[in-house]
């Protein structure tokens, strides 16, 4: 499960091994997966995200070349059956959206091998005189945090049960906190 503010993304894949598929076999069938669903969903958030130009420009070459590749009655299908041709235009549709949540879904997946599972962690902004902070409080390992932070992300308060902190205190502390993180309306024009 991938969390994007207050909406889950559910996005499950399995473990695919680089000895049997390639990254495009695991692409197409993340593609098939979805054929069912549709491609913007209940359980889709729209995000804004700043990319490099070059990646931009890559992924875009990506999309055309496997659009131009995986045309209808195309030379490069020769030799294919009707199911494998359905399956590589199946990677056409909604292309660009399938690549980066399949790339994000992997990445996060590779992170949690290595690193160890993600935890679900709260995250609230509070102002404080004229700057925001963070508040964050998250259970790892079976002890849970609470944590504050300033602006410009300096701990300012670490509560812990590793430390004798109880669980009730720190979700007493955390609750208090106004969220002011949420936008609403447009934003103003400068």
């Amino acid at each position: 499960m991938v969390n994007f503010g207050d909406e889950e993304v559910n996005e499950t894949f399995e473990t695919f091994d680089n000895d049997t598929k390639t990254l495009k076999e695991n692409l197409k069938d993340y593609s098939v997966q979805r054929m069912s669903d549709s491609i913007i969903g209940e359980n889709h958030t729209r995000q804004t995200y700043l990319i490099n130009d070059e990646t931009i420009e890559k992924l875009e070459h990506l999309v055309s070349y496997v659009q131009a590749s995986n045309g209808i009655d195309s030379e490069n299908n020769k030799g294919l059956n009707k199911s494998e041709i359905n399956r590589s235009r199946a990677l056409t549709k909604g292309f660009k959206s399938k690549f980066v949540n399949f790339a994000l879904s992997t990445m996060l997946n590779q992170w949690e091998e290595q690193e160890g599972l993600i935890p679900n962690v709260q995250h609230k902004k509070s102002k404080v005189s004229n700057v925001y902070h963070n508040y964050y409080m998250f259970t790892e390992n079976g002890e849970t945090y609470g944590i504050e932070q300033d602006n410009r992300g300096k701990e300012l308060r670490y509560l812990s049960t590793a430390n004798g902190d109880s669980v009730e205190s720190i979700e007493q502390w955390f609750d208090e906190i106004e969220d002011q993180s949420k936008r609403e309306g447009r934003p103003k024009n400068k």
